[in-house]
């Protein structure tokens, strides 16, 4: 909900896992593209990852995720299909992004070391406008139609392609000494 403006999939709902199979007619009537919809898990430990799913395999895929600890009452997000350019991690700690870069380009998993600051400076703002966590990851994708936020996900669960890993120590262990004398002295 805070970040609902900078979403990449902002026309979207979100159900249990369990009634994706009796609503697959309605679902893929609203968000359907090209016999496709995208679904996603809601939760950052990531069940399954962020998948097309084409109306021709949606029971195969709803029985694979079921393997991956996916409960009936697990809600998932489903939306329309995107067009994605690029796509980038960048490691958010105490509101300020400390390490980034590409690891998808045209749908393909391609790193690069790289990440424009045009990407730095939009999760700037994804974190000044809501940080779930002191310490967490901004996947933002560049499209046709501008930049945008694919997912934020959990700082403990994440990969960190090919980031600086040295930035994001540093960064941490800033964040842990002053949570410990904030702790140790209040």
């Amino acid at each position: 909900a805070y970040l609902g403006k900078f979403l990449l999939n902002k026309d979207y709902m979100m159900l249990p896992f369990a009634e994706l199979g009796r609503r697959k007619d309605e679902l893929y009537n609203m968000y359907g593209t090209d016999n496709a919809i995208y679904i996603r898990p809601d939760l950052g430990i990531k069940q399954f990852d962020g998948t097309l799913i084409y109306k021709e395999h949606f029971e195969h895929k709803l029985n694979q995720f079921s393997w991956y600890n996916t409960g009936p009452y697990s809600l998932v997000v489903v939306s329309s299909p995107k067009n994605i350019n690029e796509e980038y991690r960048v490691v958010i700690i105490d509101k300020e992004p400390v390490a980034g870069s590409r690891y998808k380009k045209n749908g393909l998993f391609n790193t690069n070391k790289t990440c424009p600051q045009n990407i730095y400076d939009y999760a700037k703002h994804i974190a000044e406008t809501y940080s779930p966590e002191e310490a967490f990851v901004a996947d933002i994708c560049t499209t046709n139609n501008g930049v945008f936020l694919v997912e934020v996900n959990s700082f403990s669960c994440s990969g960190f392609y090919e980031c600086n890993k040295q930035e994001i120590v540093k960064a941490v262990a800033k964040l842990a000494d002053r949570e410990w004398r904030d702790y140790v002295a209040p």
